[in-house]
């Protein structure tokens, strides 16, 4: 449940159970007064939104902005449908139209987001595992040069062998040893 949340907002999960708690409580205990239901709905969904604008909780700014735009859609349907039951306002087809288009807007952005998201992800595995390729040639090459240790066997083996320089003239060491903890 806490996994794709920033350290600060790990009980972020919590907060939302809450939320849809008290929505089923005004929809389940004011069923008959579909306007107060509304207001009080409405009233949940703005101070979701400002919490939500406030914390930013999810490690992902994707999901941070798609949850922002859920709260914004649940306001606006909010609205729309305390106008469909207000009999001051007559139903028409213009707010119909409305609704449709801001469900297949919100779905558009949704489809984007994921979309960038994912090839955001592609792209970093594809740089780092050119990164590793790299560091890998480098330490063949620097193998290549200096072939042996004191005990005949090949010098870093593995980079978890590696280990400070700790006299003056174990330079070339400190800069292997620098690559190694980059690769890390």
């Amino acid at each position: 449940l806490y996994a794709r949340y920033e350290p600060p907002w790990l009980g972020w999960e919590c907060w939302r159970i809450f939320q849809v708690m008290v929505l089923v409580m005004i929809q389940t205990l004011l069923w008959e007064q579909p306007l107060i239901q509304a207001n009080l709905a409405l009233l949940l969904f703005l101070f979701g939104l400002s919490s939500q604008f406030y914390a930013q909780p999810y490690q992902s700014d994707v999901l941070d902005r798609l949850d922002s735009l859920a709260y914004i859609f649940s306001v606006v349907f909010t609205l729309s449908g305390m106008n469909f039951f207000s009999t001051d306002f007559p139903f028409n087809d213009v707010q119909v139209w409305c609704v449709a288009a801001m469900l297949l807007a919100y779905t558009i952005f949704a489809i984007t987001q994921a979309y960038l998201e994912v090839s955001e992800v592609r792209a970093s595995h594809i740089a780092s595992t050119k990164l590793v390729k790299l560091a890998a040639s480098l330490l063949d090459t620097y193998r290549k040069g200096h072939p042996s240790t004191d005990d005949g066997g090949p010098i870093f083996a593995s980079t978890s062998n590696l280990q400070p320089p700790t006299e003056p003239g174990e330079v070339a060491d400190m800069e292997v040893h620098d690559l190694a903890d980059e690769i890390r």
